[in-house]
């Protein structure tokens, strides 16, 4: 599945974290894939890069409205109000309320250890590892 949006301005919670996310205006998106992290690809001015994508509502912090946001691995700059193209991969794991974000910033290490081992086409990154993901 591919999901094209503007960058936009979030909440400003994943810098300060250390997973900094381009959040896409997905008002006119249609479809999304169920809630959850998942692996996949970032494309923003003909540049590809790995991403962590997280679809759902943030329930660690309470949200309520969907949001797809993307952790580019290995990018920082500046996307706001540029047009991203996102290609949803492999699920890593529903979307789980964590009980603070420490829990969340540990899940996401893990969730990021197995993106780059799927950006790296290794065989042996399987979803099954990792504690929280729905079998």
């Amino acid at each position: 599945m591919i999901i094209t949006g503007v960058v936009v301005h979030g909440a400003g919670r994943g810098r300060p974290m250390g997973y900094p996310t381009a959040n896409l205006d997905i008002t006119e998106s249609g479809e999304l894939p169920p809630d959850g992290v998942y692996f996949g690809w970032f494309t923003l001015d003909d540049r590809t890069d790995a991403a962590l994508l997280s679809i759902g509502t943030n329930p660690t912090f309470g949200g309520y409205a969907r949001s797809v946001e993307a952790h580019v691995l290995d990018r920082n700059e500046d996307m706001y109000g540029r047009t991203a193209r996102v290609e949803i991969g492999a699920l890593i794991r529903g979307q789980v309320r964590f009980v603070n974000a420490e829990a969340l910033v540990a899940a996401m290490r893990t969730d990021e250890r197995f993106a780059r081992r799927m950006a790296a086409g290794g065989d042996d990154a399987t979803a099954e590892e990792l504690p929280w993901c729905p079998q």
